[in-house]
Formats: structure tokens, sequence, C-alpha cells
């Protein structure tokens, strides 16, 4: 199935909410699968492949829909992992509250 506008916006805004270490694990898939994903920006032109002070621009069109389909599902997986944290978190502040109203 090809990525609809609605899905490469989503995947393209949930980037920023990555790690480094997941971020870093998108660009080395993009790097070794869709290189032409991957747009330097105007401070680095002549770094194609991206180093540790590189600053690279992902173009989410330019990315091969086998290769969005599995970096959206990494992707899906860290945002699903990351709302399930906060949510047991929470869960637990709450029931903490609770306990000490109870006293």
């Amino acid at each position: 199935m090809a990525a609809t506008l609605d899905m490469k916006s989503k995947f393209a805004k949930d980037l920023f909410r990555l790690s480094g270490l997941e971020l870093a694990h998108v660009l080395k898939v993009l790097d070794t699968r869709c290189p032409q994903a991957l747009v330097p920006t105007a401070s680095s032109p002549n770094d194609v492949h991206f180093s540790e002070e590189a600053e690279i621009e992902i173009d989410v069109d330019a990315i091969d829909s086998k290769t969005f389909s599995k970096l959206d599902r990494f992707v899906k997986e860290k945002m699903k992992v990351r709302s399930n944290s906060i949510t047991e978190s929470y869960g637990e502040d709450q029931g903490s509250t609770k306990k000490k109203q109870k006293r």
C-alpha cells in the first residue's frame, strides 16, 4: 500500500519525538536503503552521508514504499511504547494520590 499524505505527515511529525538513538536508527536505514531521502542542508552541502555533526533533512516523499513501511512500523512502535509508559506513570501517580487521601 502506498503511503498517504496523512501517513507521511504523521511519520514526519513523530520523527521529532524520537530519542537520539532511535533517530540514528532511522537515518542508518535511510542511508543504507534509500539515500536519496537524505538531503544535506546548506550548512553541509557536500556531505551526502550523515555524520555526527552533519545536518540532514529527511525527504519523506523520496522514501520508497518498502522502506517507508518498515520505518513507519518502527516509529509507531516507539510512539506506542512512549505512550504506554506515560499512561502507566500517570496511573501510578493517581494511585499514590488516592492512597494519601485515604489516610
